[in-house]
């Protein structure tokens, strides 16, 4: 008996160009005997990138992680999820030309530090912003709010 592989959504729908972040498919029909299951991050002019193996957690659960982007930031990439069956068995009943479904995911900048972590309200001060993505030339907007501990 083969499951027909349905998938629903995928949460979240971005991440940082960095990559190493959690990624889950929702659907049905998902084996753990003898499938591997990756992600496949693919933009319009054809770069493609594929995450490691993806580790299932049920049935209705696959949670991959997300590779690092080597290329700009990009807004809508495809993705997709190709099924290999192990051990020469056809476990899967998909292959990578027949993308069982198509989700636009993001990868964005990210920021990674804010030097200094903070300061006094009446001071003036310079902040150091480092990130990965971040273009040299462009202008970027930030928000500052208060928050304390209670």
């Amino acid at each position: 008996i083969f499951l027909i592989h349905h998938l629903s959504s995928i949460v979240p729908s971005q991440g940082c160009i960095s990559g190493n972040e959690y990624i889950t498919f929702i659907g049905q029909g998902f084996v753990s005997k003898n499938a591997l299951y990756r992600a496949y991050f693919k933009a319009n002019e054809g770069f493609e990138q594929s995450s490691d193996a993806c580790v299932l957690v049920n049935e209705t659960k696959l949670r991959c992680i997300t590779p690092q982007w080597p290329h700009d930031a990009y807004t809508e990439l495809t993705l997709y999820l190709e099924c290999q069956p192990k051990a020469n068995m056809n476990t899967c009943n998909m292959n990578k030309s027949e993308a069982v479904a198509q989700f636009t995911f993001s990868f964005e900048q990210c920021c990674t530090a804010v030097i200094p972590t903070s300061a006094g309200a009446a001071k003036s001060i310079t902040l150091s912003i480092f990130g990965i993505g971040l273009q040299q030339f462009n202008q970027y907007q930030c928000r500052f709010s208060s928050w304390s501990h209670r």
